[in-house]
């Protein structure tokens, strides 16, 4: 259940017209990010309750919940379409903004990359306590 609400507003918030309210609208936005944080601490929260001694996952489910995980993340970084999906933003910024198409495939590479690393860590980190 967990996993499908991280998941869902995860990707409910790359919507092209929802990310791009965000972008325009400094409440939208924080709401935004809101959810975001919520959604990552109800991915987690399994796993750290089973760390600190409160969960009750076996090994194998730990590795089989990051494996989903990792998996709905990292389609999610490989969506990164060939035009511009959202608007770009309209504020000046005080460096030299990158070009809308580069800076999304750059999100799309991080999440695609990084998110998935962090859960490969965790299983590995599960399946080394196992041995």
């Amino acid at each position: 259940m967990v996993l499908s609400l991280s998941t869902g507003a995860l990707w409910f918030w790359h919507i092209p017209t929802l990310y791009g309210g965000a972008l325009e609208n400094a409440l939208v936005h924080t709401l935004q990010h809101l959810i975001f944080i919520g959604g990552f601490v109800l991915f987690w929260r399994p796993l750290i309750n089973d760390r600190l001694g409160g969960g009750h996952l076996q090994s194998n489910e730990r590795v089989l919940y990051l494996s989903i995980g990792m998996v709905a993340h990292g389609l999610l970084g490989l969506t990164s379409p060939s035009a511009v999906s959202c608007c770009t933003r309209t504020t000046p910024t005080r460096r030299p903004a990158a070009a809308p198409l580069a800076d999304q495939h750059l999100g799309g590479a991080i999440m695609w990359i990084v998110a998935p690393l962090a859960m490969v860590a965790a299983a590995l980190a599960t399946l080394r306590e196992e041995s």
